[in-house]
């Protein structure tokens, strides 16, 4: 009876040595959050999350419909116009951290920045978001939060309320409806100035997502519908809906630097594209056998050669284990 207990007992404790030793390498390491360990050699905080990450093309299609109310026509310069504009972009699909309040399955991060831009040039944690820089972040399930962030269970809002399906064997689908969201924003979009006198060709484009007071004698205008389907080596985004348009003044009419709200903006219909393929050097590994979207971690664990910082020689026996999965098996072994 004693030789029966002593082999999960044994196994157990394997495993819970190997967290010991994680921890040690990265002493603020905690398996039940979304973050990654927070010593892997050339890991950005772009990349700070459990979960995969997609490379690609974000297409904007952009036709205007009316002026600034329903009752006004399309400024000449943009009539009959449909305007579509590119970008590189970054899908992030990622583990919900315990701060993340609501239901979503996962968290979802849709980035883009312009031709050419060194990634590497970015600030680390908010900063990221809120510090100067070209990365724009028009669509954000949940406020991104990065490691050393204290924050209690629950307390960070859900912006965009989604579901998760397993489509196939080997597929995901997240569909959500963009309402009382704060994502659904585009700067600097290349469009001509409706009034080439006191505006620039640079337009801020807002989703209707919100009631916000630009969209009142809008109410029949739909909120926008997202879809993205994923897989473990590529990811589509799809987005139909809504958006208003404002110009950018010239710099001697310009009060700030921020976009003009009043006559010349414009309502319109807008798709969202995104297609893009893994980025295996900052992706976990997408488990195809989980019924919703679970990851198998593999950056920092040093058993993914295809990984950011690893190193040949130095595996982890528990990349897999959740946060939920841990305090199983802790629970587990405490029992025996």
């Amino acid at each position: 009876m004693l030789r029966s207990l002593r082999s999960p007992w044994t196994l157990l404790c394997a495993l819970y040595l190997s967290l010991a030793v994680l921890a040690e390498d990265d002493p603020k390491y905690n398996p039940a959050s979304n973050y990654r360990p927070d010593n892997v050699t050339g890991l950005h905080s772009l990349w700070g999350w459990v979960g995969s990450y997609y490379n690609g093309t974000l297409e904007l299609e952009l036709t205007p419909l009316m002026g600034s109310t329903v009752n006004e026509t399309v400024c000449e310069n943009q009539k009959y116009r449909t305007i579509i504009s590119t970008w590189p972009s970054i899908v992030s699909i990622t583990e919900r951290g315990t701060y993340d309040g609501g239901p979503n399955p996962v968290n979802l991060f849709l980035s883009y920045y312009p031709d050419g831009y060194n990634l590497s040039s970015l600030p680390y944690g908010d900063q990221i978001i809120y510090g100067p820089t070209k990365l724009h972040w028009p669509i954000v399930s949940s406020r991104p939060t990065w490691s050393g962030s204290v924050l209690s269970n629950g307390a960070v809002e859900v912006n965009d309320y989604m579901t998760a399906t397993k489509t196939s064997p080997s597929s995901f689908a997240l569909n959500a409806t963009l309402q009382g969201s704060l994502s659904g924003s585009f700067d600097n979009i290349t469009m001509p100035a409706c009034n080439t006198t006191t505006e620039t060709d640079y337009w801020h484009v807002q989703l209707r997502t919100s009631d916000w007071w630009g969209w009142r004698g809008f109410e029949d205008v739909i909120y926008p519908e997202l879809l993205v389907e994923f897989d473990d080596q590529t990811a589509n985004l799809t987005l139909e809906g809504y958006y208003r348009a404002a110009p950018y003044l010239q710099e001697e009419f310009e009060i700030a630097q921020r976009p003009t709200t009043g006559r010349n903006d414009l309502v319109g219909w807008v798709q969202v594209r995104f297609t893009g393929v893994l980025d295996a050097y900052h992706s976990d590994v997408l488990d195809m056998n989980a019924s919703s979207p679970e990851w198998l971690r593999t950056v920092g664990f040093g058993n993914n050669s295809a990984n950011v910082g690893y190193e040949n020689g130095s595996p982890s026996v528990i990349p897999w284990l959740g946060g939920v999965r841990v305090a199983s098996l802790i629970t587990v072994a405490m029992i025996f």
